[in-house]
């Protein structure tokens, strides 16, 4: 049985970290709460690819989890998604049935760390984690490429656990924030494809995915006023896939590649 409260510290020689979050979903009470705030503090705008405001209300009135890709160009886009989110009354039934995967340093920091813990987020170790356990990782026999290899598989292995019991899943495809060119998405990592490919098996329903790119205008982040960063226009679509057809990062490039366009386009 995984433990009550929050293990501490969130790390991969911690055995109590993967069983307590593959059981732990979000506080929806809680996570009503933000997304209210949000929304009061926020002012996102919305336009949807063609179809796609029918094809995704259509899924979420069937009660369906889905695989959420987000675009990621400003540390204010988890604010303007959230409020987004509160103001399409088509998006607001994934409102506390989310979960995030999120940096495991992110879990120790003082109140971050358990705001995101009530949220529904789930800790992720990238390289520069793993390297912090060296010196048990030689005591142990183990390599770093070992530690690493096992990290990403419980990582997938946990974010399919939540996508069974019905909870959808959000991921800032990308990996990084877009520092470069907040015009064109970045290849797309490999962590929502792993799980795609592994939940949209060839006798199920087939895989439904959730997208949105914000755009906050040309002016670069730091030359941007407050009012700019509180009103961004987000592009959102859908990406439908047959039972057992997989997903390739390509194909989540391109569509988001829609979204983020249709939010240049019609940003004001």
């Amino acid at each position: 049985m995984p433990c009550m409260s929050r293990p501490r510290p969130v790390t991969l020689n911690n055995p109590e970290v993967y069983p307590y979050y593959a059981h732990k979903g979000p506080n929806r009470r809680f996570m009503q709460g933000f997304h209210g705030v949000m929304n009061g503090l926020f002012r996102p705008r919305a336009s949807y690819l063609e179809g796609s405001e029918q094809m995704i209300n259509d899924h979420l009135s069937a009660d369906k989890p889905s695989l959420i890709s987000l675009g990621h160009v400003s540390w204010f886009d988890p604010c303007n998604i959230a409020a987004v989110i509160h103001r399409q009354k088509v998006l607001r039934p994934i409102i506390g049935r989310v979960v995030v995967p999120a940096n495991a340093p992110l879990f120790e920091k003082p109140v971050i760390g358990s705001i995101i813990d009530i949220g529904g987020a789930i800790p992720t170790f990238r390289p520069q984690d793993v390297k912090a356990d060296e010196i048990i990782l030689a005591d142990n026999q183990e390599t770093i490429e070992d530690k690493r290899l096992k990290a990403s598989i419980a990582m997938v292995s946990l974010t399919i656990a939540h996508f069974n019991q019905g909870r959808h899943v959000a991921y800032f495809s990308e990996g990084t924030r877009n520092r470069d060119n907040p015009t064109h998405i970045q290849p797309i990592k490999g962590g929502i494809v792993r799980v795609a490919n592994a939940v949209n098996t060839s006798d199920g329903d087939g895989l439904h995915m959730i997208l949105m790119s914000p755009y906050y205008g040309q002016k670069p982040f730091g030359e941007k006023s407050w009012h700019e960063l509180r009103h961004p226009m987000i592009g959102i679509g859908h990406l439908a896939l047959e039972p057992g057809e997989l997903l390739t990062k390509e194909a989540v490039r391109q569509r988001q590649q829609e979204c983020l366009d249709l939010a240049i386009e019609n940003y004001r």
